[in-house]
Parts: C-alpha cells; sequence; structure tokens
C-alpha cells in the first residue's frame, strides 16, 4: 500500500501538486528580484494601500524592516520543499509577530500584497502556473 492513497481508492495526487507548485515558485525566483531596494519597498507601499491601518505597526524608518522582510522572505524561499528550515523559522516568526500586535486578519492583507508585488516585479514572467505556484 502506497502512503498517497486515499479512502475512495484514487491515488492522490495532492502531494505531486504540491511538489509541482513548490518546485515552479523555487524555480521563478530568479525572474523576481527579491530585492531590499525595489521589491521590498514597494512591497510595503502596496501593503499599506491595502491596509493603511497596518502602517502603524511599524517603525517610522522602514529600512531595519526592509532588510529583515527582504531576509527572511529569501530564507523561505530558497528552502521551499525543506519543511525542516521553514517550518520552525516560520513558527518563531509567528511568535516575534504576536509581541507586535499582529493579528490573523493580518495576514491576508500581506499576502494579497505580496502577490500582487511578485506578479509586478515578474512581468512577463508571472504566468497563470506561476501565480497559482505562489
Amino acid at each position: 500500500m502506497t502512503t498517497d492513497s486515499r479512502a475512495d481508492g484514487r491515488a492522490d495526487s495532492g502531494l505531486g501538486e504540491i511538489a509541482r507548485h513548490l518546485d515552479l515558485a523555487r524555480r521563478s525566483v530568479a525572474d523576481l528580484a527579491l530585492d531590499d531596494e525595489w521589491f521590498v519597498p514597494h512591497f510595503y507601499r502596496t501593503l499599506f494601500g491595502y491596509a493603511p491601518g497596518l502602517r502603524a505597526l511599524f517603525p517610522l524608518s522602514m529600512g531595519t524592516q526592509h532588510a529583515r522582510f527582504g531576509r527572511a522572505l529569501l530564507h523561505v524561499v530558497t528552502h521551499l520543499g525543506e519543511p525542516e528550515k521553514v517550518v520552525g523559522f516560520l513558527a518563531q516568526l509567528g511568535r516575534d509577530h504576536r509581541k507586535f500586535d499582529v493579528r490573523e486578519e493580518h495576514y491576508a492583507a500581506v499576502g494579497r500584497a505580496l502577490l500582487a508585488t511578485l506578479a509586478e516585479t515578474a512581468g512577463e514572467a508571472w504566468t497563470p502556473e506561476v501565480a497559482e505556484a505562489w
């Protein structure tokens, strides 16, 4: 018996689809220019456009925040498909963000801003397949 069988007897292709999405997202990073100089500030401008109230959760000077976010994003993307390197890292980020009054509902705006910024940065490389993977 394989570990990807389902109760109804059909093979579960979900794990294969996840692996394909992870691989595509990881490969797309080269086209996305995830840098501290353009991408990260643009991400925050987009985020604050979607959710202006979130601006109050951040310091006036965003330089250090930009660098931290850029490093965290690069770490996660670099290690997609390696849960042992990502899960603990993200769990710690979640614990750290509770100290700053970040709430669950904020993450939807962050995700929306991230996808919008990725799409704008990637240009033609942002295909429907890449968008779905992200």
